[in-house]
């Protein structure tokens, strides 16, 4: 029998979005934010770019580091999926190098997840997998998918299939 396997993930390119003026002025205070490691108020001040801007880059990955770097455990797939935020807007402007080191950061943090929600890293996994832009990275996140639902079938949780489909 024949393997069909998922379409990779290929976005419309386009150029980088019109920056509103106001963003580089909320971008300034979050950064001083981060550099006195207040990283609740970091994390709301990028929320703000990212309302103005939802594309721009640097807010994406600081919004992501700041949740990283508050060290909240239940946040983990939060910060997972902001780096897939990153991975599609660095790839709808074509910077495919950046592109794979958001997501290969995503795929990392949620491999070393220390949880009890296997489901929610499924899940995570499963929503990044959509993200895969090479055949390697469609390894990579198809070995993690496999690698957790083996895990979670030998923990007793189930056969991992999702049986709501």
């Amino acid at each position: 029998p024949e393997v069909e396997l998922p379409q990779l993930y290929n976005p419309p390119r386009s150029p980088p979005p019109e920056v509103p003026a106001i963003v580089p002025s909320y971008m300034k205070l979050a950064d001083a934010y981060m550099q006195k490691e207040n990283y609740p108020l970091a994390q709301r001040q990028f929320k703000k770019v990212l309302k103005k801007s939802p594309r721009h880059i640097p807010a994406i990955l600081g919004y992501a580091t700041a949740i990283e770097r508050s060290g909240n455990p239940k946040q983990i797939f939060e910060v997972a999926l902001a780096y897939g935020n990153a991975t599609k807007a660095a790839l709808a402007i074509g910077d495919d190098r950046l592109a794979t080191i958001a997501l290969r950061r995503a795929i990392t943090l949620c491999n070393d997840a220390a949880t009890t929600s296997k489901d929610n890293k499924l899940d995570t996994f499963r929503r990044l997998s959509e993200l895969a832009f090479t055949s390697e990275l469609a390894a990579e996140m198809y070995y993690a998918i496999g690698s957790e639902i083996a895990t979670h079938i030998l923990d007793g949780g189930g056969d991992g299939v999702d049986k709501s489909e």
